[in-house]
């Protein structure tokens, strides 16, 4: 089964068509929109354009217009209602550049439009910029992979962050007003700063292309796409990380990133963190584990089979109080160094020393499930193709193309 995403006209552009840009710039279907969450629970934000903008309501009707002299439109929350520069409006508003100019918000640019609402308290804004799915694109591979690496790696990563994005978009998407969110939460979205001549190539030369694997009723389905810096030698299962089993995700020995990755990546630690603000962490995102009274002990769980990649998939924590209680390992990572910049991947040892949590002896950067973005950049090296990269990361899997 393949996702499709088709989203009412006033999602598109002013004339409801598709823009089709030279060579240089995206081109785009026109049919397959995306809802990027920027920023939510914001007290304001600045708008700009260069041409101008209109304001219009979820019907597109035309409610106020700020010409090419609107520089800077403040747009806040007044009386329950939304102040766009001076105009106040009940309901949430859609921002629509004119002449198919960009959209700058905060100073950011970028393509589309913006739809700004408040949040259901009343109290905060939310806002969503809505574009094709090929220029969402050019502003997400630039912001996850260097631009100026081999333009097979950039393909193959192309491919597998549409993937991704439609199978997020189809599976969350539908329950919410937004697909995916800006941030590594899903993948980095930088907007037009994030483009260039090379990542608007990799997104042009593969238009349209996704990923798809057979399950085991048969049935063909796109499917999460995850990929990560730097695996450390063998990627990880998505069933042991994410708790999603898919047949291509179940994790290959991957010799190529130490040949090109940064030795940061390769090599980190150890890195420690006190345990009275640990458990407090802990208890903060997850109060159910306030049961066991103040943690004592983390320690990898034997209750799952062994990583085939030496990952920490699931830690039992051990309270004071003598109960305990299991994490997924993606997930104690994260809430306890939410930047994932110190503990780097759950390819580690875990340890107590001196009052502290230490992870020792690390090696890789992310979660490690699916694509190795630095073997990525290895392997094309070497000369493989991007369909090659990509059947190796994710064996298994077969091109589809949706438009």
């Amino acid at each position: 089964m393949i996702f499709c995403c088709v989203f009412p006209a006033c999602w598109k552009n002013q004339t409801g068509k598709p823009v089709i840009f030279d060579d240089l710039d995206v081109k785009d279907p026109g049919d397959y929109t995306v809802r990027v969450l920027l920023f939510k629970n914001v007290d304001q934000c600045v708008l700009s354009s260069s041409a101008g903008f209109s304001v219009r309501n979820s019907e597109m009707e035309l409610l106020a217009h700020f010409g090419e002299d609107a520089k800077s439109v403040t747009t806040s929350i007044q009386d329950g209602k939304i102040n766009c520069g001076g105009p106040a409006f009940d309901g949430s508003v859609i921002i629509v550049p004119d002449k198919d100019s960009l959209l700058s918000i905060n100073s950011r640019p970028y393509r589309g439009n913006f739809k700004i609402s408040i949040s259901a308290d009343g109290q905060k804004l939310a806002v969503i910029n809505a574009l094709g799915i090929e220029k969402y694109l050019a502003g997400v591979i630039g912001a996850e992979m260097p631009s100026y690496w081999e333009s097979q790696a950039l393909k193959a990563q192309t491919i597998a962050a549409r993937t991704y994005c439609l199978f997020i978009k189809n599976r969350f998407g539908v329950n919410r007003s937004w697909d995916v969110r800006k941030s590594q939460a899903n993948q980095v979205y930088g907007g037009v700063t994030a483009e260039t001549a090379t990542i608007r190539r990799a997104v042009n030369l593969t238009g349209g292309q996704v990923m798809e694997c057979t399950l085991e009723n048969g049935k063909k389905t796109i499917f999460p796409a995850y990929y990560s810096s730097t695996c450390g030698g063998h990627t990880e299962s998505s069933y042991n990380t994410f708790g999603d089993f898919y047949p291509t995700l179940n994790g290959v020995k991957c010799p190529h990133c130490k040949e090109v990755s940064q030795k940061k990546y390769l090599s980190w630690g150890p890195v420690k963190f006190d345990q009275q603000q640990t458990t407090e962490k802990l208890f903060s995102r997850y109060p159910k584990l306030s049961e066991l009274e103040k943690i004592k002990s983390i320690e990898p769980s034997s209750s799952v089979s062994p990583s085939r990649s030496g990952r920490v998939t699931s830690v039992r924590l051990i309270g004071e109080n003598g109960k305990d209680s299991y994490l997924r390992g993606e997930d104690l990572r994260l809430t306890i160094d939410p930047t994932g910049k110190r503990i780097k991947s759950t390819l580690c040892k875990i340890s107590m020393e001196d009052g502290q949590y230490c992870f020792k002896e690390g090696k890789g950067f992310g979660h490690g499930v699916g694509m190795c973005q630095y073997g990525t950049q290895a392997m094309a090296r070497k000369g493989a193709d991007f369909q090659e990269i990509l059947q190796f990361y994710y064996p298994g899997m077969s091109l589809k193309k949706l438009y």
